[in-house]
């Protein structure tokens, strides 16, 4: 266990290539300057004209944009140019612990920043937040985790689905996943540190007071026409499968390839025609429908703009966009988005729209089988009894419940709600129904220094 410093400057730092990484390391850093931490916290940022950790969606950080975070004002933030430089400033400023948000982090820092630093006693993390943290494995066997000191996932399925996938494919690797510390989620934490005020918040989205919110997340562009999964788009697949002859000699072809996901579909029904629905519903309710769209969607679609009152794009990662939006929103729909989780946490009722027919790039692995498990498996874990729905658009039992569910009123939405289970899930899938990631993250480091 680590003692106070006193005025022995040692630090961990959080690595930051990306400004939506805020969004779990601030909750963190919050706990930390709030209720104390033997570590001074400090953030490694790429330089701002270098491209060392890439530059994914447009969201490299740089320390001009995480500027206008003040819960970043209380803490230093450093520019690094490369590997060498990085390494160096982890000597400098006594670093005792490095935090990153993934184990597959640059080559660079892997290869050589890790393991030389140590050497000197530097310890390495990876905090949990959606499952992602772990997902390494599908890219080299896990040989990749195997070096990190600490990795913190959301909960113990994630740890053991991960261990039992390794123990199948590479068992000499599975002892690292077990190390592995459930810890939840510290974006949640955001709700209790941060108590979202629907009356400040409307106001500071010039959201109308005087209607209800559908909150809408986007479709990713694979769910519109599925280009990375799919050779084909799915608009031209549900136009040519109307036709018998085609649609049997289509079904054929999917279930031939051991990659396809989906093997059992009836019709797809594309992007504008679930959009109009919703409008549907939005407008018998005297609702407005909020549409929040992320970076990796790229451009916005025409009936995005036609049905959707507000769009929003990626902003504030402390307070998170999203989460402030679910705070003032009456219902959540969304396309087999994580937001889901925001969702069930905020305690909204949820409705997941799978629309497409996804394929594994390859052979199906540990990212496909956890989809699977998530939302595809008719005992989906995100299914939840009165708190979360999942509708499969290609399936037409699914299409009809779907558009009997917005034949309904909002208030029905409402009262269906069952809190109760909600509760349930959060303490069996995160661990606890109290947001509190963030302490048990900074426990488990204090275990490991």
């Amino acid at each position: 266990m680590l003692t106070s410093i006193g005025n022995n400057k040692n630090r961990i730092v959080y690595l930051c290539p990306r400004t939506n990484y805020l969004k779990v390391y601030s909750p963190v850093i919050v706990e930390q300057l709030t209720n104390g931490f033997p570590l001074e916290p400090i953030m490694i940022v790429p330089a701002s004209k270098h491209t060392f950790w890439g530059n994914k969606n447009d969201t490299a950080a740089t320390i001009d944009k995480l500027g206008s975070y003040n819960v970043l004002n209380q803490i230093s933030i450093i520019e690094m140019n490369d590997e060498k430089h990085l390494l160096e400033l982890l000597y400098e400023h006594n670093v005792k612990v490095v935090v990153e948000f993934s184990a597959y982090t640059n080559k660079e820092i892997y290869s050589y920043v890790l393991p030389e630093s140590k050497k000197r006693g530097v310890k390495w993390c990876v905090i949990g937040s959606n499952g992602d943290e772990l997902r390494v494995v599908d890219i080299d066997g896990g040989k990749t985790i195997e070096q990190w000191d600490l990795i913190t996932v959301v909960n113990d399925f994630w740890r053991r689905w991960v261990t039992e996938y390794l123990e199948k494919i590479n068992p000499q690797k599975a002892k690292y996943a077990e190390k592995a510390v459930p810890t939840g989620n510290p974006v949640f934490d955001q709700i209790p540190q941060l108590k979202f005020d629907r009356r400040e918040i409307l106001r500071k989205y010039n959201i109308p007071a005087d209607k209800k919110i559908v909150f809408l997340t986007s479709a990713a562009d694979y769910s519109i026409s599925p280009i990375y999964t799919m050779p084909f788009f799915n608009a031209f697949v549900s136009k040519a499968t109307r036709f018998p002859l085609l649609k049997q000699l289509f079904k054929k072809y999917m279930c031939g390839r051991p990659n396809a996901l989906i093997k059992n579909w009836d019709r797809l029904r594309n992007y504008n025609e679930i959009l109009a629905i919703i409008r549907d519903f939005a407008d018998r309710n005297n609702c407005i429908i909020v549409l929040k769209r992320r970076n990796k969607d790229k451009k916005l679609k025409r009936c995005e703009k036609k049905y959707a009152d507000m769009i929003f794009k990626e902003g504030s990662f402390y307070p998170f966009l999203t989460l402030e939006l679910l705070s003032v929103s009456d219902i959540y729909i969304g396309f087999e988005s994580y937001c889901l989780f925001e969702a069930i946490a905020s305690g909204k009722p949820a409705i997941t729209l799978i629309s497409s027919l996804r394929m594994a790039s390859d052979n199906i692995g540990l990212n496909e089988k956890l989809w699977n498990k998530l939302w595809l498996a008719e005992d989906a874990i995100l299914k939840i009894k009165n708190v979360s729905d999942i509708y499969k658009t290609y399936i037409n039992q699914d299409w009809k419940e779907f558009r009997k569910r917005m034949e309904g009123s909002l208030t029905e939405q409402e009262q269906r709600y069952d809190n109760t289970h909600r509760e349930m899930f959060l303490k069996t899938f995160w661990g606890s129904s109290e947001f509190n990631a963030s302490r048990r993250f900074l426990n488990a480091v204090e275990e490991i220094v």
